[in-house]
This record gives structure tokens, sequence and C-alpha cells, in this order.
């Protein structure tokens, strides 16, 4: 996460509209079709396509960072489907990137990873060191001892807010403030596929990503 990076929180995540404004996603439709078939020269075609008669999952392969707009431009434009997809929480922290994510039906997904590596940076203000998160990531995960140093030390006992939850080390461990932190941020990208569900569009996921 690079220093002074937006951090995105969970409230920022449930403010996140997962059903595309219709407006905006027929302009950047216009957009994507150029890119796609002016200058990019990609062509997509749906072949041996079931009729749909309730909601599905696209689970597809991934290959680059913009080629979900192609998935969902073919599946609008040739059989009317109409999909949101979930997006890493990193692709919404630039402030223009993000406007976009937000209004063309995304849905935030934020990795325990990105929980941990957020906190660090707003905590510290600059970026985790690999051999840092390595250890962050093996306590969070596996409940090993954090060294004894400042940097951990602070981690563990100074009360903060940690992407939208309360940590008070009187209450509650680092350890369980950040599996809290996460079951709440999975809890918000379920209840916004949950939304895109009861709204008639399908969901659209590169898994493994």
């Amino acid at each position: 996460m690079p220093r002074h990076a937006h951090i995105v929180d969970i409230r920022e995540m449930k403010a996140v509209d997962p059903v595309s404004n219709p407006v905006v996603w027929w302009m950047t439709s216009k957009v994507f079709w150029f890119l796609q078939n002016i200058m990019g020269g990609v062509r997509v075609e749906l072949v041996n396509f079931p009729k749909l008669t309730e909601p599905v999952i696209f689970a597809m392969n991934h290959c680059h960072y913009f080629d979900w707009t192609q998935s969902r431009l073919a599946l609008y434009r040739q059989k009317g489907v109409k999909t949101s997809t979930f997006v890493k929480t990193r692709a919404f922290q630039n402030r223009l990137e993000g406007r976009l994510m937000k209004t063309v039906g995304n849905i935030p997904i934020a990795s325990r990873g990105y929980l941990i590596s957020a906190d660090f940076a707003r905590l510290f203000d600059r970026k985790l060191e690999e051999d840092e998160y390595r250890i962050l990531r093996n306590h969070v995960d596996q409940g090993t001892p954090l060294p004894d140093s400042t940097i951990f030390q602070r981690l563990e006992s100074e009360a903060r807010d940690i992407l939208g939850v309360h940590f008070d080390p009187e209450e509650m461990s680092y350890r369980d403030s950040q599996q809290s932190c996460y079951a709440q941020a999975m809890a918000t990208t379920l209840a916004h596929a949950e939304t895109v569900i009861q709204r008639g569009h399908s969901l659209h996921i590169y898994p493994g990503v």
C-alpha cells in the first residue's frame, strides 16, 4: 500500500451501491466498446450461452486489470445480462478511479492482507516491509507471538479505529480486532452481493484473484 494512499474502510465499503448507475454504465459501455473494438482489437464472443431465468455467478479467468469491462460488456451487449463485479478494495483507493468503480456496479472485497496493511499504514504513515507483513500475517492467521519490539508493541497496545472497528486493547487483542474487522468486511461484501441478486443482476467474479 503506497504511503498516503486513500484507505477504504468498512464504512466506505458499506456506502458503495453495488448495482450500476444506468446512465453512467451506458456512457462507460460506449467508452469500453471503443477501447475494445477500435483501439484494442479485442473481440469477445459468447457461445453455447444458456437461457437465464434467474441471477447466476459468472466465474472467469483474469489476465488484465480492466478485462472485467470486456467480459461485462459482452454479456450486456450480446445477451442483455447485467452484472456486478467483485473487485479488490485497493481498486477504490484512487479517488478518480474509485469514483468510477462506485458507479458502474462493483462490490468491494477486502483481503486480510489489505486490512493488516491499511491499519499499519494509517498508524505509522508508511508501507509495511515484507518481513513485517509476514510476521503480522502469521500472528493473525496462526497466533504466532509477535516480536518484542516497539512497532509491534504499539500495534498491540494503542487504542484506535481499525478501518471502522474500534480497537481497545483492554477489551480485545490485536489479533481479535483483525479477525473482527475481516468478519465485518466480509459481511459487508456478502450484503452487497445479496442486494445485487435481489435487484435481478448477476454476479461476476475472478476466483483466486
